[in-house]
């Protein structure tokens, strides 16, 4: 599967069904952000400047972002890329 996202892969635990409090979408943001090359300082602390500034990086690459064990879907709303042809992979929880 390596060779579809050939500009690399983001991986994101959201603690979302864990004892752990769950990662809020700003933290993920962050996260990604700094992931993708943007200095901690320079990483927006507004959710949608972060989100915008995370899409802007995205746009045109080829990657595969995982977005893992999520509560809800607000939880990973803003983590979404705004890419034409996304894949989505949404697991059950088991328990």
């Amino acid at each position: 599967m390596a060779e579809r996202f050939t500009d690399g892969q983001l991986y994101v635990n959201l603690q979302g069904h864990t004892s752990a409090s769950s990662v809020r979408p700003l933290q993920a943001l962050a996260g990604l952000l700094r992931a993708l090359g943007v200095r901690a300082d320079e990483v927006p602390v507004d959710i949608e400047e972060a989100a915008t500034l995370y899409r802007s990086l995205l746009a045109g690459r080829r990657m595969l972002v995982i977005l893992d064990n999520a509560a809800h879907a607000e939880q990973v709303r803003s983590l979404l890329p705004g890419v034409r042809d996304p894949w989505w992979l949404s697991p059950a929880a088991i328990g």
